[in-house]
C-alpha cells in the first residue's frame, strides 16, 4: 500500500529479520475495539520482538531472560542496568548498536500503520493517551530547558555545575497507585484491577 518514496522503517525490519505476521498483529492490536493497543505498546513489543530475532539470528549464547525484559533494560535509564544488558546481548552475539538503529519509535509503527497496512484505529473521537503523553512530554522538556537556562545565568548560586531533572507522576487519588507517564499507555490504575 505504501506509495513511492522512502520505505518504512518497520517495513524494512519486518523483511530483513524475518518477522512474518507481525504487521497483522500489529494492525490487529492497533485497530480492534476492545484492548486497543497504544502505539507506544505496539512499539515496545515490535522492539523486544526484533530484539528476540536478532538474538536467534546471533545464534550465540541462549539468554535466560524474557525478552520484553531485555529489552526495558537495553532502554533503561540507570545506566548499570542499561550497560548490563548491553553486556548480555554482546555476549550472546548481537551487534548492540545495529540492534538500537534498527528501534522503532510509536511514530515509525503509526507511520506503518497508516502508510504500508492502511490500517485506522476504531474511532477518532479526541485526544488519545498518545498525544497528552506527547504533549506532556514536551512541556516537560520545554521546563527543564528553562530550568537549566535560568540556573546556570545566577552568580550566587552554590552549585557548580547545575543539573536539572524533572518527573511527572500520576497518582489516583482514590487507590493511591502511582503511574509513570508511560505506565499511562500500558495499564490503569489499581482501582480497574479485574480482580476486584
Amino acid at each position: 500500500m505504501s506509495g513511492p518514496g522512502r520505505r518504512s522503517k518497520v517495513a524494512t525490519a519486518i523483511e530483513t529479520h524475518d518477522l512474518d505476521g507481525i504487521g497483522a498483529e500489529l494492525e490487529s492490536r492497533w485497530s480492534r475495539e476492545q484492548d486497543r493497543w497504544s502505539l507506544r505498546r505496539l512499539a515496545d513489543y515490535f522492539n523486544a520482538e526484533l530484539l528476540e530475532q536478532m538474538l536467534r539470528e546471533a545464534g550465540g549464547t541462549t539468554v535466560e531472560i524474557d525478552p520484553a525484559d531485555l529489552y526495558d533494560r537495553v532502554q533503561s535509564d540507570d545506566r548499570t542496568t542499561r550497560t548490563e544488558a548491553e553486556r548480555l546481548l554482546e555476549r550472546a552475539g548481537v551487534d548492540v548498536d545495529a540492534l538500537r538503529s534498527e528501534f522503532v519509535s510509536y511514530q515509525a509503527i503509526r507511520t506503518y500503520l497508516r502508510s504500508h497496512r492502511g490500517a485506522e484505529p476504531p474511532t477518532d473521537d479526541g485526544p488519545t493517551v498518545d498525544d497528552a503523553v506527547g504533549t506532556i512530554r514536551r512541556l516537560d522538556g520545554r521546563l527543564t530547558s528553562v530550568a537549566r537556562d535560568r540556573l546556570s545565568n545566577l552568580d550566587d548560586l552554590a552549585v557548580a555545575s547545575p543539573r536539572v531533572l524533572t518527573s511527572i507522576r500520576v497518582y489516583c487519588d482514590d487507590c493511591g497507585a502511582r503511574l509513570d507517564l508511560d505506565a499511562l499507555d500500558d495499564g490503569a490504575c489499581n482501582c480497574f484491577d479485574d480482580s476486584n
